[in-house]
């Protein structure tokens, strides 16, 4: 992943550029913590060769995976960077996958493996966002108190 800083400011911006093979999720955890980064959004373009995303099941409060092992265009990644509630970034990101026949998949992105480039485009902010422990969803969201 090559990354740079392209606007600055009250926060600054950043484009991460992926290249066969890399993971996108570790890349994009690896580029908030180095640039410390505690709260930013984010939006992404490209195409994958592999890839795990899941979908929220308010039933069993957990994900459940979808994996998929075949050439996808990255039709839309969207998330946002907050810390932890140990204080460690996290990455949020949804993806909308597209198949050659014009069908689409997508969900909670947990893992991406790029094939040939993905294109992503980060807005960090000054403030910080933090996370906090949710027990009747059993989930860390974002607490705007914190």
């Amino acid at each position: 992943m090559k990354v740079r800083q392209i606007g600055k400011g009250d926060g600054s911006s950043y484009v991460a550029i992926f290249r066969t093979g890399e993971e996108a999720m570790q890349g994009l955890a690896s580029l908030a913590k180095d640039e410390g980064l505690q709260a930013a959004h984010f939006h992404g373009i490209g195409a994958l060769q592999a890839a795990t995303f899941a979908f929220f099941d308010w039933n069993i409060k957990g994900y459940r995976d979808i994996t998929v092992d075949e050439q996808f265009e990255i039709l839309s990644l969207v998330g946002n960077m907050s810390l932890r509630p140990d204080g460690e970034p996290m990455i949020h990101a949804h993806i909308t996958l597209g198949r050659p026949d014009g069908t689409t998949v997508g969900g909670h992105l947990k893992e991406a493996h790029i094939r040939p480039t993905l294109e992503v485009f980060i807005e960090a902010t000054p403030q910080t966002l933090r996370r906090a422990h949710d027990d009747e969803s059993g989930l860390d969201l974002i607490d705007p108190d914190l």
